[in-house]
């Protein structure tokens, strides 16, 4: 899948809705997410190294902002 056709909002919708079925799952939320997408957003870095390591939520979002703050530059 070329990076232009992530969608990325709703796939991390649709881990939100499933994390809300299940009390055992831990999500990074929306509180962590805005300030992380805001971020990655100004920052416009070259390299980034996501060191997570459960559901793969917060590097879909690194790679959303990747794809879609930097394709548009």
């Amino acid at each position: 899948m070329s990076r232009d056709t992530w969608n990325t909002p709703k796939i991390l919708a649709d881990m939100h809705e499933f994390l809300a079925q299940f009390d055992f799952l831990i999500g990074i939320g929306s509180a962590k997410m805005k300030p992380l997408d805001e971020l990655l957003t100004a920052e416009r870095a070259r390299v980034l190294v996501e060191l997570g390591g459960y559901l793969g939520y917060s590097a879909i979002l690194c790679a959303g902002a990747d794809a879609h703050t930097w394709l548009r530059s």
